[in-house]
């Protein structure tokens, strides 16, 4: 048993960034592509990052291409970390972690993978692993889109968990009921595989 990994991505405020960074989540993302449509987030997420110590933050986008706009929002930000689909040529030069969102377990043997994926669908979970033997790469499994219990995904041969923001009940009133449950159990997990 490994310790899992935990990302918390497609962070909108404040709120969300400070509930997960009392977690001690290993990852704290945002969504790039948001940014690209509205760019007075940009300052929001710099104060957020600004803010927070612990995690390393990362962006997400769906592009196929990595363009200098993203490129630009990288270094303004400060980047660790970059979730892209597997279809995007990798920008070597930028020196940031990748992560490639995939959907089968066809893609993932792709070769177009460095070092991670994320798996939404983990209905075919053990293909996955089976396909990743051959690439060494860490698995991340989406929570929010998952459909296998969180019990037999952290006994999974993986190397972490991804996780949403809270759901908005009221303006400003957040409810965290779900994730302090994932939380929990994941953190329980971990504690086992330290002793």
């Amino acid at each position: 048993m490994a310790i899992k990994k935990i990302m918390a991505n497609k962070i909108n405020s404040l709120t969300d960034a400070r509930y997960f960074a009392a977690w001690n989540v290993d990852y704290l993302g945002f969504d790039l592509d948001v940014v690209l449509q509205n760019l007075e987030l940009l300052n929001s997420y710099r104060e957020i990052i600004e803010w927070l110590v612990g995690p390393k933050f990362l962006g997400s986008t769906s592009r196929l291409h990595i363009g200098q706009e993203i490129i630009d929002i990288i270094n303004s930000l400060n980047l660790d970390a970059l979730i892209v689909n597997e279809f995007v040529e990798k920008n070597l030069s930028l020196e940031i972690e990748y992560f490639t969102q995939i959907n089968t377990p066809e893609e993932a043997a792709t070769g177009n993978i460095i070092n991670n994926f994320l798996i939404a669908d983990a209905s075919e979970l053990s293909k996955f692993i089976s396909v990743n033997q051959h690439n060494s790469c860490n698995i991340f499994v989406d929570l929010n889109q998952c459909n296998l219990s969180l019990e037999k995904v952290l006994n999974s041969d993986i190397a972490g968990v991804v996780l949403h923001g809270g759901l908005e009940e009221k303006v400003g009133l957040m409810d965290f009921d779900q994730l302090d449950h994932y939380l929990e159990k994941i953190f329980e997990y971990n504690e086992l595989c330290d002793a």
